[in-house]
């Protein structure tokens, strides 16, 4: 329990906050289109929406929030496609391969961006 959480990717914090399953969760948007989402985490870093976040810095603390509770302290992470689809990290993270991460034409980005920032505001 406390471990710090760094980022694995480039991005964007798009949500720091709570949910049921998760408990504390961070979402960082990826620079193709992915989310990648830390959850149980015991507390947050010193981060806000819409951050820049570099690969290493430091966004939370692992924990057992959430439904892990009653579950030893660690770190639920996963990547999730512009259309929501899962993605197992464990290749990418242990081939260290940055192109394998690339779900998203660049040229949908702009796009996709502005839909993520129309849809975060209606919340």
């Amino acid at each position: 329990k406390g471990t710090p959480v760094i980022s694995t990717t480039p991005g964007i914090v798009q949500r720091i906050g709570q949910n049921r399953l998760g408990g504390n969760c961070v979402w960082i948007l990826g620079p193709s289109g992915q989310v990648h989402y830390y959850a149980h985490l015991d507390h947050f870093a010193d981060i806000q929406s819409n951050q820049e976040i570099e690969p290493g810095d430091i966004i939370g603390y692992v924990g057992n929030s959430g439904n892990a509770k009653t579950t030893p302290s660690h770190l639920h992470y996963c990547i999730y496609t512009f259309f929501g689809e899962a993605v197992n990290p464990f290749p990418l993270l242990q081939k260290h391969d940055v192109a394998a991460m690339q779900f998203i034409p660049s040229s949908v980005l702009p796009l996709m961006l502005a839909f993520l920032l129309f849809k975060s505001r209606r919340k």
